[in-house]
């Protein structure tokens, strides 16, 4: 009788790479070259003179002149009424630059750009530790910087830079407090950081409490355990829904922290809403009331477009879920389909659905000429490519990455506004973060995955730049 034949091994998945530390010399390395880039690209901006259109009469109707009545009647400023749909903090800052510096418009445009300034530094020496380089006094983190350089390309990122709009302030508070709930310190000092951080980020922008929750997640996940660096499950399934609810006791205590340590961030928040009798200053509670029920495909869709980019990077941990769980891989994809089904995703500016994407989707064929083909395609692919980066990361990393998109794609949710510009540079800034992690964990095995790794964002960077050059040409 023959002898049956042995059995398979099973599929063995990629193996995360033990940590690696960062040195320094890596992070002020990083942080200076983003801010080279930057100031590079500014500055022949600021010397053209020229502005695009929605940024001008953003700058010229609104927020201008908005720093310039609270420079007025500096130190009596009134914060009932303005010409900004959001929170002063930002234009409170340069209306006491044009008080006691200078008035003019170059003057300010140079005093915002600072926000960027610490947006990008901030986030450089977050790349660096994230993506260390190999050991040695001289290493550059080509990785970090080249994952980081979508972030500056990005044209709502750059033109908050160069002119006068208040979105990089808020971003700059949005990632100190996502590296806040990474860092995994739970004491008291970084307790008060976070309060400190959060109170500052909502007098920015009111729209940005969401980060509350992120932090309030932060604190019950607690500090990192060694088997938060074991290759990921899938975000949401049974194991590590069970693990995140192990001592729930202690966990309810340091998140009840967080909560008392955002109840001043809370309180401004519901101070504004006092004075203001709504969540905006009276004149724009008409223009922005509502919701939009797109808001979670768009926010997919745009993952897919930046996944394709990121891919080398996400393959490793899309290799090991094809392997070990593709049913829960196929199941997100499904997620992915129902989502893009529940609402309308067809290009309609008067509906909130208005921008680039959504102008690409309007020329391209529709479902019952409800659902757009392309935002349809495009959700699945960046329920993949998010599913992919999240179980690439460690269990803490996972956890708060997903909060972060959750959260705020329910705070942009509220806004009727489905608009490119609100929701790019969060989901760049989170593949940023998340994709140095996994780079790191699943080390290339060669220089040529390396350079496929490289490219692919480096690329990225190369088109939104396009679309930033057309946008100053075409004005």
């Amino acid at each position: 009788m023959a002898k049956a034949a042995p059995a398979s091994p099973p599929p063995v998945p990629p193996t995360p790479a033990p940590p690696r530390s960062a040195s320094p010399h890596a992070g002020l390395l990083c942080a200076m070259t983003l801010i080279a880039v930057f100031v590079a690209l500014a500055i022949p901006l600021w010397l053209i003179g020229a502005m695009p259109t929605r940024v001008a009469g953003d700058q010229n109707l609104y927020h201008l002149p908005a720093i310039q009545r609270f420079a007025a009647d500096w130190p009596a400023v009134d914060l009932r009424d303005y010409l900004s749909a959001t929170t002063p903090g930002y234009h409170l800052a340069l209306a006491a630059i044009a008080r006691y510096v200078s008035d003019q418009t170059i003057v300010l445009q140079l005093a915002g750009s600072l926000f960027t300034v610490g947006l990008l530094g901030l986030l450089g020496v977050a790349m660096a530790r994230r993506a260390p380089p190999a050991p040695g006094p001289r290493a550059v983190p080509w990785a970090a910087i080249a994952f980081a350089l979508p972030v500056i390309a990005s044209q709502y990122v750059l033109t908050s830079g160069v002119w006068l709009l208040p979105d990089n302030a808020a971003w700059w508070g949005v990632l100190a407090v996502l590296l806040i709930a990474l860092s995994g310190r739970t004491d008291g000092r970084a307790l008060l950081l976070a309060g400190v951080v959060l109170t500052l980020l909502v007098f920015v922008r009111q729209n940005h409490i969401w980060t509350a929750g992120v932090l309030a997640l932060a604190w019950w996940l607690g500090r990192p355990e060694p088997i938060d660096d074991a290759l990921g499950h899938p975000p949401l399934s049974g194991r590590d829904v069970r693990r995140l609810l192990t001592t729930p006791g202690a966990r309810a205590r340091r998140a009840a922290l967080a909560v008392l340590a955002a109840l001043p961030a809370v309180a401004l928040l519901a101070a504004f809403v006092v004075l203001w009798k709504g969540l905006t200053p009276p004149q724009f509670q008409g223009v922005l009331r509502g919701g939009n029920p797109a808001t979670p495909a768009f926010v997919l869709a745009l993952l897919g477009v930046y996944g394709v980019f990121f891919a080398p990077v996400l393959w490793r941990p899309l290799q090991a879920l094809l392997l070990t769980r593709p049913l829960t891989l196929l199941a997100f994809g499904a997620a992915a389909v129902l989502i893009a089904l529940a609402a309308p995703t067809t290009r309609d500016p008067d509906a909130g659905r208005g921008g680039a994407l959504w102008e690409l989707a309007g020329s391209l064929p529709t479902l019952g000429g409800r659902t757009s083909v392309l935002i349809l395609a495009l959700a699945v692919a960046g329920m993949v490519a998010l599913v992919a980066l999240l179980c690439g990361c460690n269990r803490r990393d996972r956890w708060v990455l997903l909060a972060a998109i959750l959260g705020f794609t329910a705070a942009q949710s509220a806004s009727a506004m489905c608009w490119q510009r609100y929701i790019e540079p969060l989901l760049l800034i989170v593949m940023a973060l998340g994709c140095a992690r996994v780079h790191a964990r699943f080390e290339p095995a060669g220089r040529g995955e390396l350079s496929a790794r490289l490219i692919g964002p480096l690329a990225l960077a190369a088109v939104l730049l396009g679309v930033m050059g057309m946008v100053v040409i075409r004005g």
